[in-house]
């Protein structure tokens, strides 16, 4: 069975998708205690073990899964940084302030408000 998914490409993408996927659950889980220190250390690890295994089709193919499980976990370290974890974006809403008034009535939906504000001169 591992090598009908190993010759197939559909297959094969499909199963480094889900190790992406795989690694994006497990980097959200973990995020506070993943340094960059770990990650880099990994993909040195993981550049050696290509090298070494380069000839074997099976040990490529679970060395290609395991990077994308940590692209995956990459991924959210990256985007866990960017982002507060109140899910403010510190690159947009960081060190901002407005000073102005309520120009317009505010729109008031469900579970948010969005007001227009017209600073001040």
């Amino acid at each position: 069975m591992l090598r009908g998914v190993i010759q197939s490409k559909s297959k094969a993408f499909l199963v480094f998708c889900f190790c992406f996927l795989l690694g994006v659950a497990c980097g959200s889980f973990f995020i506070p205690n993943i340094a960059f220190v770990s990650i880099y250390s990994g993909f040195f690890v993981l550049i050696t073990l290509f090298i070494v295994f380069w000839d074997t089709v099976v040990c490529r193919f679970f060395l290609v899964c395991l990077s994308c499980f940590l692209f995956g976990v990459i991924r959210c370290v990256i985007s866990f940084s960017l982002l507060g974890f109140h899910g403010t974006s510190k690159l947009l809403y960081d060190e901002q302030k407005i000073i102005g008034f309520v120009s317009a009535e505010p729109d008031i939906r469900q579970g948010k408000a969005r007001y227009i504000v017209t600073p001040k001169n």
